[in-house]
């Protein structure tokens, strides 16, 4: 049958768009000739096709067209094919679509963990000074003033690592790409590198039971419990829980035994409390707890308590966590003092690094080097990203934890 003896008009039903004649399967041939129709579309979107050829493949006028196409695209089309078999195939190429990845959590390491550059892979050392800086004691006339010198503390140290991954792409599978999977690929590295950091920072102060146990403790005062000065033991996210983590907060002192200020703090919480930690954030007013005489009364004010705080969604709490995720912290910022935790990046590493294999192939042509054949032998390209960095506890002094258990 030859193209212009096949030619039935659009009759309005699935039949007139070549689903009487071809059924969507998935056996290989089938898949190839949808490739092909897909090939043909992408080409015209680019401008690589002229658009005359696919009013041509859609509904073909002339024979001439008509063998270049079948010239061009031996696979998808024959001189026996009907047009509305075109139309179904590209209705298959049509409906082909990359699913988007799920989206990743916002960073939330840089609200309370300050940022450092590394000038390479060796060791830095973080020096912390502690005493010197109490109040001055009167001096009589004549007396001796008191000489007075600092204290070294152990020095903390660490070194940057890095962490990268890739992915190796054929000839074929670049040509044939008109999903945009190669971009959603480099996107998907730069969100696990990303990740990859966030998690690093997690688990500073994250284990299995909430609160790191080796960070968070009695000895450090900045655990959310009696001992610590609350008056009560890990108390869950509430108007009353934040109260009792500022009250531990706010009674750290320094090497002297002089009040730490603290300003500016981030409140730190997971999926199970986000929806708490907003509704306090947006509250107006508030119940709170007031101690008067011998009993506990309540007292409505204005919302306070969230001055000069900021709220975090930590994800990893809810899979670091696996005992505890209720647990929620409070955090000094980190730009304001002594931090509690670093991170450092070496200098030009701070965001993920995506990277391409440099291409060996050279064409006799006089073309030089193409880079879109890649590696010689496999004709394969590849795809890495990036990231260098290290990661410390600094002062125990800036935060506080609670897991969020009520006892």
């Amino acid at each position: 049958m030859r193209f212009y003896e096949s030619l039935s008009p659009y009759d309005g039903t699935l039949a007139g768009f070549g689903f009487g004649h071809i059924q969507r399967s998935n056996n290989p041939r089938h898949m190839i000739r949808v490739a092909e129709a897909a090939r043909l579309l992408n080409g015209v979107r680019t401008g690589s096709v002229d658009p005359f050829f696919l009013r041509q493949a859609i509904r073909p006028t002339r024979e001439s067209a008509w063998k270049m196409l079948c010239q061009e695209f031996p696979r998808l089309f024959q001189e026996t094919m009907t047009t509305s078999d075109f139309t179904a195939l590209t209705a298959d190429a049509l409906d082909r679509q990359l699913l988007n990845a799920f989206l990743a959590a916002p960073s939330h390491w840089p609200a309370i963990a300050k940022k450092a550059t590394l000038r390479d892979f060796r060791d830095v050392k973080r020096y912390g000074m502690d005493g010197a800086s109490g109040r001055f004691e009167k001096v009589p006339e004549k007396a001796n003033f008191e000489r007075r010198s600092p204290t070294e503390d152990t020095p903390i140290t660490y070194a940057p690592s890095k962490y990268e991954a890739g992915g190796e792409f054929s000839w074929e599978a670049m040509l044939n790409d008109d999903l945009g999977i190669f971009a959603d690929f480099t996107n998907r590295l730069a969100t696990g590198a990303r990740r990859t950091i966030d998690k690093a920072v997690s688990e500073l102060y994250l284990d299995a039971d909430g609160p790191h146990a080796s960070f968070y403790t009695n000895a450090n005062l900045n655990k959310v419990n009696t001992t610590c000065g609350a008056s009560a033991n890990n108390p869950v996210l509430s108007v009353d829980g934040i109260g009792e983590a500022l009250t531990v907060l706010y009674g750290q002192v320094d090497g002297d035994g002089e009040p730490i200020v603290i300003d500016a703090i981030t409140l730190v919480v997971g999926p199970s409390n986000y929806v708490t930690a907003e509704n306090i954030m947006n509250a107006t007013l508030i119940d709170a707890n007031i101690k008067g005489g011998s009993t506990n009364n309540r007292v409505r004010v204005n919302n306070w308590i969230i001055q000069n705080m900021t709220v975090v969604r930590n994800p990893y709490i809810k899979t670091i966590c696996t005992n505890k995720p209720n647990s929620w912290f409070l955090f000094a910022n980190p730009s304001e003092g002594r931090p509690a935790l670093e991170i450092g990046f070496l200098a030009g590493f701070d965001t993920p690094q995506t990277y391409r294999k440099a291409p060996n192939t050279v064409s006799l042509s006089g073309g030089g080097i193409d880079p879109t054949l890649g590696d010689f032998n496999t004709m394969s390209q590849e795809y890495k990203t990036l990231v260098v960095f290290g990661e410390t506890r600094i002062s125990p002094k800036s935060t506080v934890g609670s897991d969020g258990s009520g006892s």
